[in-house]
């Protein structure tokens, strides 16, 4: 009997939070517990939770504590989501619900809001993906019909919206008007066919002509869907996948658990994904900033299962491009008569490369120049005929113009002449 007495009671707290009884349908003994539902009948909510959590400290294993907790938190969430809803914040009103909602499931109260609010989303998102697309942000007006199917899978608006902005985004990448007007003739059709189905459906006409609509629209969307998934595979092939991915979202439109689209999705999604990474990887190659290019093509390869030679080759051309900046450094530094510099530049390239155009030899080379010209020198200084000295630097001018201050010297002697 008490148990029974405490279940009314606490499914009259979820009611009272609901907002769907009156606060006279609730009493109180004025005891310390029955003052929970006494402030919910009089719209303290957060009071209410409050003194709900302190007295099922108090005993936490009493059932009863337990239990008005948990119903008067959610009258709280409930209060707190019409509030947001009227005031028109309706994501905090969904967050609020559905909060409500995984914790008392049985109150048809919050289903029904959760629903109220699901549909003003849908509506939102509609709104805002017809006004991008009408700016043309099609992949802004992709995504927004894409969340007002999460809240409303089965919207037509939002569904045939959806389509058209697939087929426009495939035109942009260059798919073709040929495929664009066939894409819209056929989806012409199969919302003619499902908006007639489902307008029989409703009562308005259960005539002989339902069961032929109903046929009619079966066979066009498994046409459509069909042909949607064959031409995706094709792109697929072909490595288009983002478009391919759009395709494959398109057949989805028609047939939301369509396998083969379900898959492909999922597949085209990750390679669509992979290929912006080669794409970025590419522009960080030609800013010859490769570290980076580096780590970002092997987080794509990790993730492709269809792209691997062409990361290996993206892969390839980073270590080439690379290789071909050392080697233009150390030229840079030979040409500049930073012979040893460029030696060393030289031999940074050979140890990583073992083998690359002409380097070896040019190192080589100035190797040669180095010693040469340090023996010139010596010679030089040594000699006390100044005609004589003149010759050795003047030698050493043709092999390393910028040696020592072979210049200066040069210049002091041919004064005395």
């Amino acid at each position: 009997m008490l148990r029974t007495r405490l279940h009314r009671r606490l499914a009259g707290l979820a009611l009272l939070g609901a907002g769907l009884l009156p606060s006279a349908c609730q009493s109180t003994s004025g005891s310390g517990e029955d003052s929970v539902p006494l402030l919910v009948a009089r719209g303290h909510y957060q009071e209410a939770t409050v003194l709900a959590a302190r007295l099922r400290d108090e005993r936490p294993d009493d059932p009863e504590r337990i239990e008005q907790h948990r119903l008067a938190t959610t009258a709280l969430l409930m209060y707190q989501g019409r509030t947001a809803f009227f005031d028109d914040r309706i994501a905090d009103a969904h967050e609020a619900f559905e909060r409500a909602g995984e914790l008392s499931p049985e109150v048809p109260q919050v289903s029904d809001w959760i629903l109220k609010v699901d549909n003003r989303l849908a509506d939102d998102w509609i709104s805002k993906a017809r006004r991008m697309y009408i700016d043309g942000e099609l992949e802004g007006a992709r995504g927004a019909y894409e969340r007002a199917l999460a809240y409303r899978p089965l919207d037509h608006l939002a569904r045939e919206g959806l389509g058209k902005v697939l087929l426009q985004l495939n035109y942009r990448q260059g798919l073709g008007e040929d495929y664009y007007g066939q894409g819209l003739r056929d989806l012409a059709d199969y919302w003619l066919y499902e908006a007639s189905w489902d307008f029989q459906k409703s009562g308005k006409y259960l005539g002989e002509d339902f069961e032929k609509v109903k046929r009619r629209a079966e066979q066009t969307n498994e046409l459509l869907a069909g042909t949607c998934v064959t031409r995706a595979q094709d792109l697929e092939r072909k490595g288009l996948f983002a478009a391919a991915r759009n395709e494959f979202r398109l057949v989805l439109t028609l047939e939301p658990e369509h396998p083969e689209a379900l898959d492909g999705l999922e597949r085209m999604t990750v390679e669509a994904l992979v290929a912006d990474k080669l794409k970025e990887a590419e522009m960080l190659t030609l800013r010859r900033r490769y570290a980076e290019a580096r780590e970002v093509l092997e987080q794509g390869q990790a993730l492709t299962r269809l792209q691997g030679e062409a990361f290996e080759g993206a892969l390839a051309e980073i270590e080439s491009a690379r290789l071909n900046d050392m080697y233009v450094t150390a030229r840079e530094l030979e040409s500049d008569y930073e012979y040893p510099e460029a030696i060393l530049a030289y031999d940074r390239l050979l140890e990583e490369a073992g083998y690359y155009e002409d380097a070896i030899t040019r190192r080589d080379v100035l190797g040669n120049y180095v010693v040469k010209a340090e023996e010139l020198y010596g010679a030089a200084q040594a000699e006390t005929d100044p005609a004589e000295k003149l010759s050795l630097l003047e030698q050493i001018q043709f092999i390393w113009p910028e040696f020592r201050d072979s210049v200066e010297l040069i210049e002091e002697l041919e004064k005395l002449e």
